[in-house]
């Protein structure tokens, strides 16, 4: 069952980004198509994988929008692509040489950016002419990814702002808090980590045979800033998002399901 899933996962995404191509040819990102289409994408991988979401919070729906995300893997994407579909990825340069990847997420208007120090100047341009064009995107100032019970130390490179006037910014948190109905600890939300170290498809198997597996995704209040600081930003929207990661972990009013021989035995292991 877990290969099937792996396959169909496979031969979903290969049709997708060749009808991604061929739209392509002749609109472009975010077009009506393309944002409907990349949110059924994400969702069709997502429930493969054995996902649910839970979201908490109201996401801004104005024009342009920087949301910054604590990011915990690859999973963090199919979770923001459904629910921001009409949002750009700003992601690490290595992702465009990514086989079929790279393909659908340059069509889904993904930008992708070199964290080098010398090419720190030239990528906060690129994203600076994003929001002068009124776009909505998607950053990940971590840099990298966690474990998921804490937020990482946010690189202050790419929050820098000044001269490009007023930009609205939205903290998003995500952790996934549930497997089985049952909520994870600490040592469980290793499972859903992915540092690069494992295979993916190793990971993804992995994945889909403890699933069904629920995220929780917390859209906090969101804010307009002018030149301000981006030292000053930074270590505001760093306390935002562990405040909301943990108050997220810790929350004691989740919703159980009756524990059963099954999800017990899950629960055994996390």
């Amino acid at each position: 069952m877990v290969y099937a899933r792996l396959l169909f996962l496979f031969v979903t995404f290969s049709i997708a980004a060749i009808f991604s191509a061929f739209c392509s040819l002749f609109i472009s990102f975010p077009h009506p198509v393309f944002v409907k289409t990349k949110k059924w994408i994400y969702f069709v991988f997502y429930r493969i994988l054995g996902g649910r979401i839970k979201k908490d919070g109201v996401i801004n729906t104005e024009k342009t929008v920087l949301f910054i995300a604590n990011h915990v893997s690859y999973i963090d994407i199919l979770v923001f692509g459904q629910l921001i579909s009409d949002a750009s990825f700003i992601s690490k340069e290595e992702v465009s040489r990514w086989p079929l990847v790279s393909t659908l997420a340059k069509i889904h208007g993904s930008i992708f950016v070199s964290r080098t120090r010398s090419s720190v100047k030239r990528q906060l341009n690129i994203i600076q002419q994003a929001l002068k064009e009124k776009r909505r995107l998607i950053l990940f100032p971590e840099g990298t990814s966690s474990d998921g019970t804490h937020v990482q130390p946010l690189k202050s490179s790419f929050l820098n702002f000044s001269g490009i006037g007023p930009v609205t910014i939205q903290p998003v948190t995500i952790s996934y808090t549930h497997l089985h109905g049952i909520p994870i600890g600490r040592a469980g939300r290793w499972l859903y980590a992915w540092f690069g170290d494992e295979n993916l498809l190793s990971h993804m198997k992995h994945i889909i045979s403890a699933s069904p597996f629920l995220a929780t995704v917390n859209f906090h209040p969101s804010f307009e800033v002018t030149d301000v600081c981006r030292k000053s930003l930074t270590k505001h929207c760093e306390k935002v998002l562990n405040s909301g990661l943990e108050s997220t972990i810790n929350e004691k009013s989740f919703v159980e399901i009756p524990p059963t021989p099954t999800n017990l035995a899950h629960a055994k292991n996390i």
